[in-house]
């Protein structure tokens, strides 16, 4: 069963990196296996250090402290994502996509994302940070050791660099419409809308031309001249007439 959360957590990980990539550059999409392969190299290279004498104090450190901060992103994610882009244009996404919701399917999802979600979320990030103590460790022999004020401070900017910076990106994106002329109800009402960018680049508005374009791979999709075509046909149209 570990194995399969393990993997389950592993595959989903890796696809969203490699989307990230493939959304920003979707020319390399004929590279995607070797994007894929590299993604994975450079992970193992991450978690090798987990593996040596003191790995488990290491994990230990990101157990402890990197899980608030992934907390408090994914509230963030979700009231961005049901009160700012709006809850019913991403159901309209996912239709855009050709997956069909009932009612009660489309109605339950708004319930949680609304109010559900948000509520315990919320709950769970404060009591995770009103109770925290300082990182410890319980030996097999059942001793403690608390880790010292070094480890402490590497363990708090692991837990908190996330977080400055998802707060630091909107103070420049607030910086960089002022400096295009957007101040006050005209510089809220903008931010809070989906960029240019989102609105030139999503499903309805991307011309089938342009998508089979990103998609387009030489290794498999092989065109053939237009003469040879017309040889082709002309040459089955003799074999029938004989």
């Amino acid at each position: 069963m570990l194995i399969n959360l393990a993997l389950s957590s592993i595959c989903a990980g890796v696809q969203t990196f490699v989307a990230f990539i493939l959304d920003e550059k979707p020319e390399w999409t004929k590279h995607r296996l070797r994007i894929v392969i590299g993604s994975c190299i450079f992970y193992f290279l991450l978690g090798l250090p987990m593996c040596c004498g003191g790995g488990i104090h290491l994990f230990k450190v990101f157990d402890s402290r990197c899980s608030s901060s992934l907390l408090l992103l994914s509230f963030i994610e979700i009231i961005l994502v049901a009160y700012v882009y709006g809850a019913e244009k991403f159901l309209s996404n996912i239709a855009e996509m050709k997956m069909k919701l009932s009612r009660v399917t489309t109605l339950y999802w708004k319930v949680m994302w609304y109010l559900v979600s948000p509520i315990i979320m919320a709950a769970v990030i404060v009591l995770r940070w009103v109770n925290t103590e300082p990182m410890k460790w319980d030996s097999p022999g059942g001793e403690t050791y608390e880790y010292p004020a070094a480890i402490q401070a590497v363990g708090w900017i692991l837990e908190l660099s996330p977080t400055v910076i998802t707060l630091l990106y909107p103070l420049w994106v607030v910086h960089r419409y002022k400096q295009k002329g957007y101040h006050g109800e005209q510089l809220l009402r903008r931010i809070l809308q989906p960029s240019d960018s989102w609105e030139k680049t999503n499903g309805m508005a991307v011309p089938q031309a342009k998508i089979n374009e990103a998609f387009y791979d030489e290794s498999v999709y092989k065109v053939s001249p237009s003469g040879s075509l017309k040889k082709k046909y002309s040459g089955e149209e003799k074999l029938t007439e004989l």
